[in-house]
C-alpha cells in the first residue's frame, strides 16, 4: 500500500490516481470527491497506522477516504473489479471499462497511473460541502438564522429537488438557471438556502429519505406527477455555427430538448442524455426507450 498521511513530497499530481492490487482501502485527494463529510477512518500505510478525517464519493466509483497530503491517490483494484470489467495488458496498462468511458491506467515507474482530471470538483462546491459537513449547528439553529418565509421557500425547493433525484447543489443551481426546465418557481437563493440549512442530500444517495415535508404547498410539479406518461426519445448530434448540440424529441409529448456539448466523447454524450432524462422526470415524464445512431 503506497498511501500514507503526512507532509511527504507527492510522487504524482493530485489529479492522478493509481490502481493498486495490494490495497484494501481507497484514498483520494478531496479535490476529486463530491459529498465530502466528516468521518474518521484509520488505515495502515507504509509509514504505519494513519487516520483520515473526511470521506467523499468518487463519481462513478464508490466512497473514498479523503487525503490531501498523501504521496499519491490509490484505488483498490479489488473494489474496482467488483463493479467494472477490467482488461490487463501485461507490463503496459490496465483498462477499467466504465459505463460511458474507458479509464486507462498506464504503467509508470512500476505503478499503474491514470489521469482523473475530469473528476476535479469545482472549488466552490468543495467549500460548500465542507461548510455543511463541519458545521456543529443543529438544523433548528440554522433555520433560526433565516426568516420564516425563507425557511418555507427552502423547504419547498427541497421538495422540488427530491423529484429530480437528489442532485448536488451545483447541479440544482444549473437546473434552475439553464432554462431547460420550464416554469420553475424556485430561485437560486431558495436552492442555496436549502443546502445551507439542511446540507447536501447524502442520505438520498444511501437509500434514506428526509422527513421534512411541506404540507400546505402544492406546486405545479406535484400536479405534473399526476400525469406521468412513458416517453420514447429520438436523439442525435447536430452542428450549428461550429458548435455541437445533443437534440432529442420525446413522443408522445413531442418535446424538443437541446444540450450544448463541449466534446463528442462517450462520457459527454452520456451526461447530455442524462440531462434530458432529468428534465423529463422533473416534469413527471418517464423516458423508456431512446433511439440513437450507433
Amino acid at each position: 500500500m503506497v498511501c500514507s498521511v503526512g507532509t511527504g513530497q507527492r510522487i504524482h499530481q493530485y489529479y492522478e490516481v493509481c490502481l493498486d492490487n495490494g490495497s484494501q482501502v481507497n484514498i483520494v485527494d478531496p479535490r476529486l470527491l463530491t459529498d465530502l463529510r466528516a468521518s474518521t477512518k484509520v488505515f495502515r500505510g507504509m509509514s504505519g497506522e494513519a487516520q483520515t478525517l473526511h470521506v467523499g464519493y468518487l463519481q462513478g466509483f464508490f466512497e473514498c477516504q479523503a487525503c490531501n497530503s498523501c504521496p499519491t491517490n490509490v484505488l483498490s483494484m479489488s473494489d474496482v473489479e467488483d463493479i467494472y470489467p477490467v482488461t490487463y495488458v501485461q507490463d503496459e496498462s490496465i483498462t477499467i471499462h466504465m459505463d460511458h468511458i474507458d479509464v486507462i491506467f498506464t504503467k509508470r515507474d512500476k505503478m499503474y497511473v491514470a489521469d482523473f482530471s475530469d473528476w476535479v470538483v469545482g472549488e466552490q462546491q468543495q467549500v460548500d460541502a465542507l461548510k455543511t459537513e463541519l458545521s456543529l449547528m443543529t438544523v433548528s439553529e440554522r433555520e433560526g438564522m433565516y426568516q420564516r418565509k425563507d425557511v418555507r421557500r427552502a423547504l419547498e425547493a427541497g421538495e422540488f429537488l427530491k423529484s429530480l433525484g437528489y442532485p448536488t447543489q451545483s447541479e440544482a443551481l444549473r437546473i434552475v438557471s439553464d432554462g431547460n426546465v420550464m416554469n420553475v418557481t424556485h430561485t437560486l437563493a431558495d436552492i442555496r438556502h436549502f443546502f445551507d440549512i439542511y446540507g447536501a442530500q447524502v442520505p438520498g444517495l444511501h437509500g434514506k429519505t428526509t422527513k421534512r415535508h411541506v404540507s400546505s404547498h402544492r406546486t405545479e410539479d406535484a400536479m405534473a406527477k399526476l400525469q406521468i406518461t412513458n416517453q420514447q426519445l429520438v436523439a442525435d448530434v447536430v452542428h450549428v455555427a461550429g458548435e455541437k448540440f445533443l437534440l432529442s424529441i420525446s413522443s408522445p409529448l413531442e418535446l424538443l430538448l437541446v444540450y450544448h456539448l463541449s466534446s463528442l466523447t462517450a462520457q459527454e454524450l452520456g451526461n447530455a442524455l442524462q440531462k434530458h432524462f432529468n428534465t423529463l422526470r422533473s416534469r413527471g415524464f418517464e423516458p423508456k426507450v431512446v433511439y440513437v445512431d450507433p
